[in-house]
């Protein structure tokens, strides 16, 4: 029995809520009965038949802004392949029934070109988060290193220690963790943390520490 991913956001969705109930059936049933490609070969008389109502091509107008007539009188749905799959990959067997789906259409260009988007899309916007993390940590970075008492208090606490080092391994530990600090006081109680378990170059020696900060 065939199994796939189905959208349990989409009875929010002002689109799919302003359907009648024959034509919300109708979209459940087209993404269930169509191939791995998303593509669904009309009989209307079945489709009529499961959802208890009369189902016709008119039909198809009503959901055109999310499934495509095709040349060869087949229902195309776009969004599916990426929707069920994310990224094709050829190594992947799960994927050739995709692959064979998508030739016997005719959708290559079609399905490949957006897929190829889709992912220029990504790498676009991960390459756009970087620089916004770096933006971040700059803006933190000058802060902390701002604090003039603050710093003080930590080289006194922590002597012999590179707080500039330390604080990028801490930074870059904390923020890669599931639940980063937000507000720069508790980064500051990370950093002073990370010093007070960072070891002293080979050939210094520690010193007690008789300060405690507060940050």
């Amino acid at each position: 029995m065939a199994k796939r991913f189905t959208d349990t956001q989409i009875w929010e969705k002002e689109w799919f809520m302003k359907l009648s109930p024959k034509h919300k059936c109708l979209w459940r049933y087209i993404t269930e009965r169509c191939d791995q490609a998303g593509v669904w070969e009309p009989n209307y008389a079945l489709a009529s038949l499961y959802i208890g109502e009369t189902v016709t091509p008119v039909d198809m107008k009503i959901l055109d802004s999310h499934v495509e007539v095709l040349p060869s009188g087949k229902v195309f749905i776009p969004d599916f392949i990426n929707f069920q799959y994310g990224q094709l990959s050829e190594k992947s067997p799960a994927h050739k029934p995709v692959f064979r789906a998508i030739i016997k259409n005719s959708l290559s260009n079609r399905v490949f070109n957006r897929v190829s988007n889709t992912l220029q899309e990504k790498e676009e916007y991960k390459e756009e988060e970087e620089v916004k993390e770096k933006e971040e940590e700059g803006d933190l970075t000058k802060s902390i290193f701002s604090d003039e008492i603050f710093i003080d208090r930590l080289k006194v606490t922590h002597p012999g220690k590179d707080l500039h080092q330390a604080w990028n391994e801490c930074y870059t530990h904390h923020s890669n963790a599931p639940n980063p600090p937000k507000e720069e006081w508790l980064w500051k109680q990370k950093l002073n943390t990370w010093l007070t378990i960072k070891k002293l170059p080979e050939g210094k020696k520690d010193k007690p520490n008789k300060y405690k900060i507060n940050a």
